[in-house]
């Protein structure tokens, strides 16, 4: 499913520049894939996405304050533990989000009760949501190298 803004409000995105390059910390109001897009033109390197959050032009300062000790040029950041980290928690938290967002779908449209005696575990179809989801995460966020610095984990 394609991420686009939600009635009106800017999207963040955090961007990496090849395996541990630079992250850039940005906003769009229009589709994330279409953005994606016109940096990477611009780019040498594959860049990847690695994150999303609704935000306005005045959170996305806030970011960038916040970030301030690992700036680098513009919208551009050191991909240090502090920024991957907050990445890997905003992750995170998308998936409990949805988590609570499929558990209610699935109490709702999977009752044991109309599905003529098949009994459906919905904490085992969550369990198993979880454990695929946060191998993901986890797969995605290992050890990162700072260029000129000794290797870190996030």
């Amino acid at each position: 499913m394609e991420q686009t803004t939600k009635g009106g409000k800017e999207l963040i995105y955090f961007i990496q520049q090849g395996a541990d390059g630079p992250i850039k910390i940005g906003y769009t109001t229009g589709t994330i894939s279409i953005r994606v897009n016109q940096i990477q033109t611009a780019c040498h390197e594959k860049l990847t996405l690695l994150g999303t959050m609704d935000g306005d032009a005045n959170k996305k300062r806030l970011l960038h304050a916040f970030f301030h000790a690992h700036k680098l040029h513009g919208e551009w950041f050191e991909p240090a533990p502090m920024v991957l980290n907050y990445i890997f928690a905003l992750n995170i938290a998308k998936t409990l989000k949805m988590q609570e967002e499929l558990r209610a779908d699935l109490s709702i449209n999977l009752d044991p009760e109309t599905l003529e005696g098949n009994k459906v575990d919905i904490d085992q179809i969550i369990q198993g949501f979880e454990k695929v989801r946060s191998l993901g995460l986890i797969l995605k966020h290992r050890a990162r190298r700072i260029p000129g610095k000794r290797r870190v984990e996030p």
